[in-house]
């Protein structure tokens, strides 16, 4: 097997690995949604029963304005607190609200079902139900360290609002880019899952992940001399890329895209304070953009539709990429692009139409010199 066939069969193993990995964690929060909404519709909402459950598990406000479980605080510290036991808590201002009191009730058996998926996926470090209503959490593993406030919007968390029905109106699982866990648990992206109970979204079911978590030491083995690997991470996406005995490297296509690079382009790669390589384009002068389309220069003003349209959008791009200059409605220019590239509509219909879209518009019409 030469270098080349030992790199394809690495990548083939790692992309199953990558695969097995990620669908396990799609597996799990499914089945968390599931078990919640069922639970939520055939649970009796008796308030004598939750009150005494209440009573029993001793609930309490604490000293940052938590309604929390001292019964299982206790446990906790004298080192009695079953594996299986649930962290419980919400702030003291909302603690008589029935319809959030009726859900944690309802969810108040889910240890050992919590404590199954954990030791499935292994080295993940938390799982929690958010419920949007009032700003509460469940927690498992438990732990009795208030990391975030009692009064923290949860609404404005990262992780909720990309499943928020405004941002998720598919109610698909998402992901949020990799940041620093709030508990010290490294690098990690957060796997969440929106609950829903009568068409109302509630709540969520989230997983801190680390990025080890998914990937594993083994996608960072080498098998031929002078390979390197390393991983290009943008929100969701993960790329493999290898270096050759020759020390080249090839990169990706959509890391090309996402970057506008183009063949002659020139690329840098800087080294920050905390041993990370930063791989970022050189940026362009606006004349240097401008030299590309001299080649269109006539004696006189030359229409838009005697330049070709894909050397068009490639200035267009490249000037996106200059900080000098600042666009109006930049989301609108980006989008332009993208679609550019895939429809073979008029450019200036297309930005009309990208603009229209961020604008809310339901319809949008043009109309040609001529109509």
């Amino acid at each position: 097997m030469n270098e080349v066939e030992s790199i394809q069969l690495q990548l083939e193993r790692i992309a199953l690995t990558l695969s097995y990995n990620i669908q396990d964690i799609y597996w799990s929060l499914d089945e968390l949604k599931n078990i919640t909404e069922i639970l939520f519709d055939i649970t009796p909402h008796n308030d004598e029963a939750i009150n005494t459950w209440l009573e029993q598990e001793q609930f309490v406000e604490d000293e940052q304005g938590y309604y929390k479980s001292l019964n299982l605080i206790n446990k906790y510290h004298d080192k009695s607190l079953s594996a299986d036991a649930i962290a419980f808590q919400w702030p003291a201002l909302v603690k008589n609200s029935s319809a959030l009191k009726f859900r944690f009730y309802a969810l108040r058996n889910l240890g050992k079902h919590l404590q199954r998926i954990k030791e499935k996926l292994g080295n993940v470090t938390t799982l929690y139900y958010q419920d949007f209503t009032n700003n509460a959490c469940l927690t498992f593993p438990y732990f009795d360290t208030n990391i975030i406030p009692a009064d923290f919007n949860w609404q404005e968390y990262h992780a909720c609002l990309s499943i928020n029905p405004k941002n998720n109106p598919d109610k698909k699982i998402q992901w949020t880019p990799a940041n620093i866990g709030y508990a010290g648990e490294g690098l990690i992206s957060i796997a969440s899952i929106p609950v829903y109970k009568d068409k109302t979204f509630i709540g969520a079911w989230s997983i801190d992940v680390p990025l080890q978590a998914i990937h594993k030491n083994t996608i960072l083995d080498t098998y031929v001399p002078k390979q390197i690997n390393f991983i290009t991470v943008r929100i969701l996406s993960m790329t493999l890329t290898t270096v050759t005995s020759k020390g080249q490297v090839t990169i990706p296509k959509n890391i090309r895209e996402l970057l506008h690079l183009y063949a002659g382009d020139q690329i840098e790669f800087i080294f920050n304070e905390t041993d990370e390589v930063i791989l970022r384009p050189v940026t362009k002068k606006v004349a240097d953009v401008c030299g590309g389309l001299a080649k269109y220069q006539l004696s006189k003003p030359v229409s838009v539709y005697h330049v070709k349209r894909n050397d068009l959008i490639k200035a267009v791009s490249e000037l996106m990429l200059m900080p000098i200059l600042d666009f109006e409605k930049q989301t609108a220019v980006r989008d332009f692009i993208t679609s550019s590239k895939n429809s073979t509509f008029d450019l200036s219909d297309i930005l009309i139409a990208q603009s229209a879209k961020i604008s809310d518009c339901a319809t949008t019409l043009t109309f040609d010199k001529k109509a």
